[in-house]
């Protein structure tokens, strides 16, 4: 293979006194080959001092131009996942060089990010990111594992800090550098309320109450429920209020999609620490709020089944406005192969209904009839129907008559019960 080759060449050149005489002509026609070689001799603790000056060499290199399919991609907005160019793949090897720890070589990584941040190929600025992001991820470390100082000098963080705001605001308009550089900002942990404030909604926002695409407000999710909830924990008089207000709205306003994200991160928070349901759970009142849509559905199933482990009551509550939720637009629902709707905790639910609130079995075991009649999933039906076993004796006899009521309905609309 060609980069076997120049792995073996490269090898070789670099332990030469005068390594630097031969670079210049060097595999000239290959130098996005050269860069992942020393990048793999990076990361094996080989050459780094040679693979630092080549970086900044290479940093100058002519490709790619502005008509570069690549950048031409991403300026329409396409997705462009190849790694190409040689100042577009530069960032991997400075990451690579970043990510040995040695902070004598940060000032020198850092020179070279700032002027990659301001390339006139927007592809090379979305490439950056990736360097960017490898700094930002120890912004705040002050010690290394062996406990001895992280000299990663307040000047230097401040640069970064600086190239991460200006990026922001320079490419604004594209959206696809915005999706990778939002992963930058995740270690910045620590910004001000303005700072924080102004990151989240460029991140959110096109403009006015326009939301960006979906690609970039994927990895926004957990840095709004950061700010609006736990931001305050560093005790450093950080108001959390507007971010709070922010999280409310765009969970009132943002497509299913965000929505959705929005809810796997909270089940996830919650699941990792129970702890967390109480300091989460004012949020989720505006889950079931807006225009009805199945596609977050299957996120609200989990958090549902989260939420009745730590609250059981809580739980019941929220699959109640669930139901509710679908009922409202179940009329508009075709019965079609499949169904749309899906449940997966639905029994658990049922029964936790039966227990904690059994006079409104009747309802909601009605609401998922009209579910399942639809060709939608509900879990085992005749579990669901059995449900009322679970509530207090005096009340089952009651209750067994209404769900026998509900079964032969099913029959007679032409399901079977399994």
């Amino acid at each position: 293979m060609m980069r076997d080759k120049i792995k073996e060449q490269l090898d070789l050149i670099l332990q030469k006194v005068n390594w630097f005489d031969y670079i210049e002509d060097f595999q000239r026609g290959n130098r996005v080959d050269v860069i992942w070689v020393l990048t793999d001799f990076v990361k094996e603790g080989k050459f780094v001092e040679q693979a630092m000056k080549m970086a900044e060499l290479f940093v100058s290199d002519p490709n790619p131009s502005i008509d570069n399919e690549a950048n031409q991609s991403l300026l329409k907005g396409d997705d462009f996942r190849a790694i190409v160019t040689v100042r577009g793949t530069l960032p991997w090897l400075l990451q690579a060089i970043i990510g040995r720890l040695d902070t004598d070589y940060y000032p020198r990584v850092i020179t070279l990010i700032e002027k990659l941040a301001k390339d006139q190929v927007v592809y090379v600025r979305q490439q950056v990111t990736v360097a960017l992001g490898a700094l930002t991820i120890n912004f705040y470390a002050y010690k290394n594992k062996d406990e001895t100082p992280f000299n990663f000098k307040v000047e230097d963080r401040s640069k970064v800090k600086n190239v991460a705001f200006y990026m922001l605001k320079e490419n604004r308009k594209y959206p696809r550098v915005l999706e990778y550089l939002v992963q930058a900002f995740g270690g910045l942990r620590l910004l001000s309320e303005d700072e924080a404030f102004l990151m989240l909604n460029t991140f959110l926002y096109e403009e006015g109450t326009k939301f960006n695409p979906y690609y970039v407000l994927d990895n926004v999710a957990p840095l709004l429920i950061y700010y609006a909830e736990y931001r305050k924990d560093a005790n450093d008089g950080f108001n959390e209020q507007r971010f709070a207000d922010l999280l409310n709205q765009v969970l009132l306003t943002a497509e299913p999609v965000m929505k959705s994200t929005i809810v796997w991160h909270i089940w996830k928070t919650i699941d990792e620490n129970p702890v967390n349901y109480a300091r989460l759970k004012k949020y989720i009142n505006q889950l079931f709020q807006g225009d009805f849509s199945e596609e977050s559905l299957g996120q609200y199933d989990i958090l549902i089944e989260k939420v009745l482990k730590n609250s059981p009551k809580d739980g019941v509550e929220l699959f109640k406005r669930e139901l509710n939720f679908i009922n409202r637009s179940l009329n508009k629902i075709p019965a079609e192969p499949g169904g749309r709707i899906w449940f997966h905790y639905a029994e658990e639910a049922v029964e936790k209904v039966a227990e904690l609130d059994p006079n409104s079995l009747p309802l909601l075991v009605g609401i998922l009839k009209e579910i399942y009649l639809k060709n939608g999933y509900v879990g085992d039906i005749q579990r669901i129907l059995a449900a009322y076993k679970k509530a207090p004796v005096e009340l089952q006899k009651k209750l067994e008559d209404e769900i026998k009521y509900i079964a032969d309905e099913i029959k007679t609309r032409g399901r079977k019960l399994f």
